[in-house]
């Protein structure tokens, strides 16, 4: 039981680990990748993800004052 747990842990992780970094390139807090492990949530937000403007976009499109 234990062994278990401790492997959905580390599969777990394996999979957060890189949305963690690719979150935070995209503009979004990179804890947001925890919604990835909620099981229709995660569906919704790759969703959302995909079809808007990513905050770094909107950043890099404002003008300097």
């Amino acid at each position: 039981m234990i062994l278990t747990l401790l492997l959905v842990a580390a599969a777990a992780a394996v999979c957060v680990a890189p949305f963690w970094f690719i979150f935070g390139r995209m503009g979004y807090p990179p804890y947001t990748c925890f919604l990835l492990l909620l099981p229709f949530l995660n569906i919704g937000f790759v969703y959302y993800v995909a079809f808007t403007d990513w905050p770094i976009e909107l950043q890099e499109e404002s003008p300097d004052a």
